[in-house]
Formats: C-alpha cells, structure tokens, sequence
C-alpha cells in the first residue's frame, strides 16, 4: 500500500490482525482491519471447495474466534506453488470477499457449486446465496434467498446441486427439525417448486455408523431411472375382521404385481370409526405405513361403526387401488358376511370394494 504502515493489534489478536493507514501530512489516519476474514485464505476452518471451468481453486471458509470468513478465488496460475527457501510454499494471490466487506449472510456454508458461466451458488445457514462477480450493477452480486424471498419451510439449505439446463435443486432443512422440503428452482423464471417431507420425499432416522446407538434425520430423493415402465399392484383381497383378544385383527390376501414379488409387497391401512379416522398414515411415496404385513390387529378399540381401508405399495413406492371393508363393535352373537363369506368367528358384515 503507497504510503502505508503496517502496525499489528495488540495482545491476542497481534498474530493475526494488520492494521495498515495512510497518514498525509495534515491529514486523519484512514484505518482498515485487515484478518483472516479478508486476505489469503479467509479462515481456519475450510468448510466447502471447488474448482470452476477455467481451472480456479474457490473456497469458503472461517474464521470461528472473529466470527467471519468469506469466499476466496486463488487462479488457475497460482495453483501450481512455489517452495519456498527453509521450508513452506508460496501460493502467490488469492482475491477474497469477505464478510466484512460484502453481505455474506452466514459464515456456516454447508455446499457450493459453480455454473458454467461462473455463477457460484451457496448452501448455508442463511438460506440460498447466489454470487456474480461480474454483475452490474454491483448490487446485483450477491442475491440471498431466504424465507422473506422464497417459499422455504426452515431457514437453512443444507445442499445444492445445478442441473443442466441452468436450474437448481436445493434441500431446505435444518438440523434438529423434522420438517423441510426439495426445492426446484428456475432463477430466470424465477419460480420455485416444492417437494415437501413427507408428501414427495421419504424421510426418516438412521443409525450412524459406530455411533453407539446414535440416530441422525436424513432426507432422501428418489429418482427412478429406469426405462421400463411400472404398474401400480393390484387390489387386496379376501378382507377379514375377527375377534383377537381385546381387540380386532385385520387381514387381507396380497395382490399380484408386474415387477414386486408379493412378500416384498407394503401396505397402506386405514381404520374409522364412524367417519373419524382412528390412526393418520403415513403418505406415499414410501414403503406403506405397516410394512409387509397382511394382518393388523388393533386393541382396545371403542364400540362403534368402523370402515377400514387397505392398499398395496410396491418397491417403486407406486401406490394400488385400495379395498373397503367394514365391521361393528361389539361383535353380534352370530353373524354371515353379506357377500356369503362365513365369518371365522361372530361378527357384523364386511364388504370388499375399489376405493
């Protein structure tokens, strides 16, 4: 810097804060905190690296003791270091954006990818962050995505990927927090489709690997790949309502399938009791809310009316026509199914039908 000193800050910050000024005669000094958040790596925690198409080294990372970081570019030419004499190496400039200097929402980025046209898309705690060093105006480069500009159900994204027409697909959740969504995103439209948890995407808790019993939330896009088409399984059969114990056990015949064997087969099963659902399934697409299983037996359950309904799901998560049945509680002293099937033990008339 023409006409400047260099003087370090005092105490604990000496070995890692420069404060140059320009000082001309008559004139105030003009200060500039210079830290790991704004020259050379900008901090000691790395968190995300990439290369773009021309051969550049981008990185963000932080600095947790001053609480800022940023997003550096060291060039293509620059790579290649140099040895330095005693030991060490020379790895020349990098250009750097800090947070200091530039409205870098959150220091905590969990993903970054780069476009073709160099465009640099960032995953962190604060939301989506679109960065364009070449954009005029200057206003315009850095965009951040957030609930205030986007229809995001947490506040943190999490990953980000570019597909290649341009768009972006981004996982909106946030650690501790069950709920989120996959986003699909046209930045020229600028329009936004959502994926929710549980609706579209499968969600769930798996066990770390070695972590003593440890459970972690992972989201999961499925894309199925495959050229060959998949019918959805046929209807269930035979459905039965008996007498098991203190309560009511709940069965059907599993249907055929053009790609699932039938003991691979999951079932959706539903109950009322007089129009009012009795348990809330879960929702496709997923392996069906009671497994493989094709007798459910529930307990303890209240007189009344109560329909029941039942489909197969098979390995591509494709959902069947469901099959009604019906039955009263208490059971009567001796009862015949209205279809002509004999009940296996006393009980109210039950009906198979397509939903």
């Amino acid at each position: 810097m023409h006409n400047a000193r260099w003087i370090s800050s005092a105490l604990l910050f000496a070995a890692f804060s420069l404060f140059p000024f320009a000082a001309p005669a008559g004139d105030p000094p003009e200060w500039r905190h210079i830290t790991p958040g704004n020259t050379g790596v900008p901090g000691e925690l790395v968190d995300v690296t990439a290369f773009d198409d021309d051969g550049n080294l981008w990185v963000f990372a932080r600095f947790g003791f001053f609480q800022e970081g940023g997003l550096a570019m060291l060039p293509a030419s620059s790579i290649p270091y140099l040895d330095l004499p005693g030991g060490g190496f020379d790895t020349c400039c990098w250009t750097v954006w800090s947070s200091l200097d530039n409205p870098i929402s959150s220091q905590f980025v969990h993903s970054m990818r780069i476009a073709p046209d160099g465009v640099i898309w960032i995953a962190s705690d604060a939301g989506l962050t679109r960065f364009d060093r070449n954009a005029t105006p200057p206003a315009d480069i850095w965009t951040t995505y957030n609930q205030s500009n986007a229809p995001f159900v947490v506040p943190g994204v999490r990953s980000v990927d570019l597909a290649a027409d341009g768009t972006v697909w981004l996982t909106n959740t946030k650690v501790n927090q069950s709920n989120g969504a996959v986003f699909h995103f046209d930045p020229v439209a600028n329009t936004w489709t959502q994926y929710q948890v549980g609706t579209e995407i499968v969600a769930g808790a798996f066990f770390v690997p070695d972590g003593n019993g440890l459970v972690e939330a992972r989201l999961r896009l499925l894309r199925n790949t495959t050229d060959a088409s998949n019918a959805p399984p046929g209807a269930p059969a035979g459905l039965d309502a008996v007498p098991a114990g203190e309560g009511i056990a709940l069965a059907w015949t599993a249907p055929s399938d053009d790609h699932t064997p039938a003991a691979q087969l999951t079932y959706d099963l539903q109950i009322w009791r007089d129009g009012v659902p009795v348990n809330l399934p879960e929702r496709l697409p997923q392996p069906g809310n009671i497994n493989a299983a094709t007798q459910w037996t529930f307990a303890n359950l209240e007189d009344g009316n109560y329909t029941w309904s039942v489909r197969a799901v098979d390995s591509s998560y494709a959902g069947g026509a469901g099959s009604k049945g019906s039955f009263t509680l208490p059971f009567d002293a001796d009862t015949i199914f209205a279809d002509g099937f004999e009940a296996r033990a006393t009980g109210s008339p039950s009906k198979t039908e397509d939903v």
